[in-house]
């Protein structure tokens, strides 16, 4: 298996675990979500009027449908990029390469930021890999042009 295709395995999980967590927050918004957040509070012995849940029991009742409606659009266009992504390095595709470049490259600043304003072990993790993933497509792609 070829570079190229180790990374699009992983992109195509990555649409997959996105779609498989989207789909579950969107089957838990539609079924009244609120009524479900208030009986988990009370198993859990905790009071719904409490300052720390009070602010997500009125986060989740402000949802509406139309925002449950972009966030579905949200989670299929993303699961659709990163599938095509995983398509085209699969048959190591130019294209493809830019892609993964641009879509992982995009995310650096802000890993960054998160490094420096809330560290942990894991977004460390996080970032290193992809960190080694746009600079093996980056030297990929050089070396094709060469």
């Amino acid at each position: 298996m070829s570079g190229l295709q180790v990374i699009a395995l992983l992109e195509f999980l990555k649409g997959l675990t996105v779609l498989t967590a989207g789909l579950g927050f969107l089957e838990f918004l539609h079924y009244r979500a609120q009524h479900v957040g208030e009986h988990f509070l009370a198993h859990a012995g905790l009071n719904a009027h409490h300052q720390i849940p009070k602010p997500l029991a009125q986060y989740i009742s402000g949802i509406t449908e139309q925002n449950i409606h972009l966030l579905a659009i949200g989670i299929i266009a993303y699961c659709f990029m990163r599938w095509l992504e995983a398509f085209g390095l699969w048959r190591e595709k130019a294209w493809a390469q830019w892609l993964g470049i641009l879509s992982g490259g995009i995310y650096l600043p802000y890993e960054f930021y998160e490094l420096i304003f809330h560290f942990s072990w894991i977004k460390v993790l996080i970032t290193l890999v992809n960190i080694a993933i746009v600079v093996y497509l980056v030297r990929t792609r050089e070396q094709k042009r060469v």
